[in-house]
């Protein structure tokens, strides 16, 4: 995760919400618009079971990451409209 918040271009964050347990169409999705932006993504999911550790070498995936540090070192992020991550995001800027 660090080695993509330290490279340029910025990184795209992207979040589930926390009752979302499959997540595999969602990350490929998400992972086509990356690389239709030639950005790379760090994708949050407390369950990315069903992402069977294949990744493309442009995403990585974490169950966790502390939002008020991550968020002023990426380009945007794409969540799924929590009112949590709405308010810390407009507070990073």
């Amino acid at each position: 995760i660090e080695k993509l918040l330290s490279q340029s271009p910025k990184p795209i964050l992207i979040f589930t919400g926390s009752g979302v347990s499959r997540v595999r169409n969602y990350f490929d999705i998400c992972a086509e618009i990356c690389k239709r932006v030639n950005r790379p993504g760090i994708f949050v999911a407390p369950n990315g079971s069903d992402l069977d550790g294949t990744l493309p070498s442009h995403m990585a995936w974490t169950s966790f990451v502390p939002i008020a540090d991550v968020l002023p070192r990426v380009a945007m992020v794409i969540h799924h409209g929590g009112i949590g991550i709405v308010a810390e995001s407009l507070r990073s800027g």
